[in-house]
């Protein structure tokens, strides 16, 4: 357990255990477990920026959405508690570090690059415009780029995700009423059983789960894991859209 006599204290000890971080990266005992960058990410984004309160990264942005919930998991812990966890996760990575406070010289903290890209991850890297598709012009949202594309027959990625399912991933609703104008599969599911809607719900996006609700997609449909549209929504809000969609089919 540790004993700080004072604030300042603890946060000169957070600093020196922030800066050890990227010694223990570099050294040849070997790089930390993803999840172990992840909970100390989560600490030091809540002890140098407070709570969350970013928008949540799209449900195809894997490396982003785990640094979000790494962070936004830490709502009740407070910034005190943050620091001391933190360090006590150092002490554990490098046992024989100590928490002497050291004049510091570098920048503090774990950087984003810290953690792993995979390059599987979905994650979206660099394209020249000339080598961009279809699915590149979606992430970025541009319609103008999509409708001069216009393909006799709209793909799908290797996930079976069509572009439907990646404007409502990144909340480009101007793409999303396209597509639905389009003839798009509103009740398409990729290769884990998820539609667009189920998407746009993971995302809290509710302007676009109203669009879709309104031009029919069904909001009963469950993914492989059985879990509906309505059940991956976490927003209150979003959720009451579903509530008011239900109800109106009673009416």
């Amino acid at each position: 357990i540790l004993i700080m006599s004072s604030n300042s204290e603890l946060e000169e000890q957070f600093s020196a255990a922030a800066n050890h971080l990227q010694i223990i990266i570099k050294s040849n005992s070997g790089k930390p477990k993803e999840c172990e960058l992840l909970y100390l990410y989560g600490r030091y984004k809540l002890c140098t920026e407070g709570p969350c309160c970013t928008p949540k990264p799209g449900i195809l942005n894997f490396s982003s959405r785990k640094k979000w919930n790494a962070w936004n998991s830490l709502s009740k812990l407070s910034r005190t508690e943050a620091m001391t966890e933190y360090i006590e996760k150092i002490k554990q990575l490098d046992p024989e570090w100590t928490l002497e406070v050291e004049k510091q010289k570098h920048g503090l903290g774990i950087s984003v690059s810290t953690l792993n890209h995979s390059s599987e991850d979905g994650d979206d890297k660099q394209v020249l415009d000339c080598n961009k598709d279809l699915f590149d012009w979606c992430k970025e949202g541009s319609l103008i780029n999509i409708k001069n594309m216009k393909p006799e027959k709209w793909p799908f990625d290797n996930e079976k995700r069509s572009l439907l399912h990646w404007s409502c991933d990144r909340g480009h609703q101007h793409i999303v009423d396209y597509l639905i104008q389009e003839g798009h599969d509103l009740n398409g599911q990729d290769v884990d059983g998820l539609t667009a809607l189920h998407y746009a719900s993971s995302c809290d996006r509710g302007d676009i789960v109203e669009l879709l609700l309104k031009h029919g997609a069904d909001p009963a449909i469950c993914d492989a894991d059985g879990e509906s549209a309505w059940e991956c929504c976490s927003s209150p809000s979003v959720k009451n859209l579903f509530n008011i969609y239900c109800k109106s089919l009673l009416t």
